[in-house]
């Protein structure tokens, strides 16, 4: 199920700076944006991010992996990412382009991947380097990203993520899945700004602890 910006419904949230306070309930579904990790996980993480920001930078680089060996390898996490471009220059949407270019030829997270680790290299040339690097079809990649086939995919995520009321990049939401509302329906908390691992972490056995029916600790 195709989910668009419109139908995102944020509920019981008091705006703070920068992201919804308190506990909230997202209607994300996973196969609206790209996963990693197991469609069943009962725990999603959702980052908000830009492949040009370097905090963000720095949350896939060090913390993206401990979560993808604790949470995410072992079935109970799943990650999905949103674009949130920084309207800083004409051609702001082309590296997320890229990565979704990437995904149609089934490479989306090494693409990612790749991106993170050469964040300060990120020309067209660039692009077509890494694409190459990471055996995709180069005319094809070239073709998607000069068509701007996906622009309006990564216009839809910017108008999702503000229609949140999100500013800071990254932002996360950490949910359990809501077995009571429609499919696809979360329920958590939004955390902005990188952070030490340890906040995730709690945060994600709280939400386990309570997909599980267990109340979990507070804090």
């Amino acid at each position: 199920m195709t989910i668009l910006p419109a139908v995102a419904m944020v509920l019981l949230s008091s705006m703070g700076e920068g992201a919804p306070s308190g506990e909230v309930t997202v209607r994300l579904a996973p196969d609206r944006f790209a996963r990693r990790g197991e469609a069943e996980a009962p725990v999603m993480v959702a980052e908000f991010s830009d492949f040009k920001c370097h905090a963000c930078e720095k949350f896939n680089l060090t913390i993206m992996p401990n979560l993808e060996k604790e949470f995410i390898d072992t079935g109970r996490v799943q990650v999905v990412f949103v674009d949130f471009p920084l309207i800083d220059q004409d051609h702001y949407t082309t590296v997320a382009e890229s990565v979704h270019c990437a995904g149609a030829q089934g490479r989306y997270w090494e693409m990612h991947d790749a991106i993170w680790a050469n964040i300060g290299a990120l020309s067209d040339a660039h692009l077509l380097s890494y694409a190459e690097g990471l055996g995709l079809g180069v005319s094809d990649f070239s073709a998607c990203l000069q068509s701007g086939r996906f622009r309006t995919r990564v216009l839809e995520d910017l108008a999702f993520t503000n229609g949140l009321g999100l500013s800071a990049r990254p932002t996360f939401f950490i949910g359990r899945r809501d077995t009571s509302a429609a499919a696809g329906t979360w329920r958590g908390i939004f955390i902005k700004g990188a952070q030490s691992y340890v906040v995730y972490r709690s945060v994600i056995r709280r939400m386990l602890q309570q997909a599980s029916g267990k109340p979990g600790p507070s804090g």
